[in-house]
């Protein structure tokens, strides 16, 4: 018994001396997200909105210590003015601030609102692989404004998908050139077979852009762009290193995207009659440059 009261007594004394800062919930310091879209982030008593205000983080990039979490909220002590409180988790460095940094896809379908919330008006949507930069959030939404777009709105969190890097995808090696045919004035026979024994299926103007499918002899099976497809003499093509269009569409802009494919994000939006420069093609995906904007459209809105 002796012996277990003097271990005991020993214990405590241990305890006693070593500082109590040991023992407190471990913390770290961070930074306050730059990108909030007020001046201020309010500190509240506990972790949700409908505790009272206790005090704000006041500028953006502010360090906080924080020694505890309860669901998406954390506590935080700030450096400067030593208040403490809680802020949504998100507004801390590393999750906010890096959705706000860069342009990202939209991975959901989804409406954009005029304020953060689903019950406010309605001033657009967002398909998948639409893309967004994001400005700042608040609660469970995001400001954003979309790409080749002057619409800025307010989106769901779980709509924005992972930051996209707005490089076009460079041609592959299954990209096709253009070529242009070149007659005296007169039209050029697409016919059924490679040879001038076989049946005339068609007729090509002067200047009108192709690509070659295959080859037989000095004779080119053609698709040209109003999507004629035969055969056509080699001595009537010129090789070209690009081809000018403009965009046809008739509904709504025209989506330039990242790759050959409507499953690839959008880089921005071309209006109808906007003159393009064709460089290759890939399937029925025109690789194009319209001033700054350089990426893929879908032949099918071209006018040559």
């Amino acid at each position: 018994m002796k012996k277990f009261v003097s271990l005991l007594l020993a214990v405590m004394l241990i305890i006693a001396i070593v500082p109590t800062s040991a023992f407190a919930a471990s913390t770290k310091t961070v930074y306050v997200s730059r990108n909030g879209g007020n001046s201020r982030i309010n500190l509240r008593q506990g972790p949700g909105y409908d505790y009272e205000v206790t005090g704000n983080v006041a500028r953006h990039n502010d360090k906080v210590t924080v020694s505890n979490t309860s669901g998406s909220w954390s506590k935080v002590k700030v450096n400067r003015t030593g208040k403490t409180g809680w802020i949504r988790t998100y507004y801390i460095d590393g999750t906010t601030k890096a959705l706000g940094t860069g342009t990202h896809v939209i991975n959901k379908k989804t409406k954009v609102y005029a304020d953060a919330s689903n019950s406010s008006g309605v001033k657009g949507s967002l398909a998948v692989g639409d893309t967004v930069k994001v400005y700042y959030t608040e609660r469970d939404f995001a400001k954003v404004t979309i790409t080749g777009s002057t619409l800025r709105g307010w989106i769901p969190m779980h709509a924005i998908g992972d930051e996209v890097d707005l490089t076009p995808e460079k041609p592959s090696s299954s990209a096709v050139t253009v070529y242009r045919v070149k007659t005296n004035g007169s039209n050029l026979n697409v016919r059924s077979g490679p040879g001038t024994s076989f049946k005339v299926l068609n007729a090509l103007a002067n200047g009108t852009t192709v690509t070659i499918l295959e080859k037989s002899g000095n004779w080119r099976r053609v698709k040209a762009v109003n999507g004629v497809t035969g055969w056509v003499s080699g001595n009537y093509l010129v090789k070209t290193s690009t081809a000018v269009a403009w965009v046809n569409t008739r509904v709504s802009n025209l989506n330039v995207r990242k790759g050959p494919g409507t499953n690839t994000a959008v880089l921005g939006s071309l209006p109808k009659g906007t003159k393009v420069t064709v460089y290759s093609i890939t399937g029925n995906w025109a690789y194009v440059t319209s001033g700054k904007l350089t990426g893929y459209v879908s032949m099918n809105y071209l006018r040559f």
